[in-house]
C-alpha cells in the first residue's frame, strides 16, 4: 500500500505560512514527498493522510521537516522527526 497516516506528537507549533512535510528515502539518498500536515494543536499534537509516490515497502526511512505553506520539492529545513520503515 503507498497510503497511511501520519500522528505527531509535541512538535513546536507551526508559525503562519509554514508546514510539516513528510518525506519517504530510499537507501540511495532519493527523497520524495508523501504529504503534508498543516495544523497541531497547542501541544504539538497533529494527524494527517498521506500518499508515498510509490509503494511504502520501496522506501528506507522518512523524516519531517517544517517547509513553507503549500510544501517544498526537496527538503529545506532540519529533520525535526525521522525513522525506518
Amino acid at each position: 500500500t503507498s497510503e497511511g497516516m501520519l500522528m505527531v506528537r509535541n512538535l513546536p507549533p507551526l508559525p503562519p505560512g509554514r508546514v510539516y512535510q513528510l518525506w519517504v528515502a530510499r537507501a540511495n539518498g532519493e527523497r520524495e514527498s508523501a504529504g503534508i500536515l498543516t495544523w497541531t494543536d497547542k501541544a504539538g499534537n497533529g494527524y494527517t493522510l498521506i500518499k508515498c509516490p510509490d509503494t511504502l515497502a520501496r522506501w528506507n526511512t522518512f523524516g519531517v521537516t517544517e517547509e513553507p505553506t503549500g510544501g517544498s520539492p526537496a527538503p529545506t529545513g532540519s529533520r525535526l522527526l525521522g525513522g525506518t520503515i
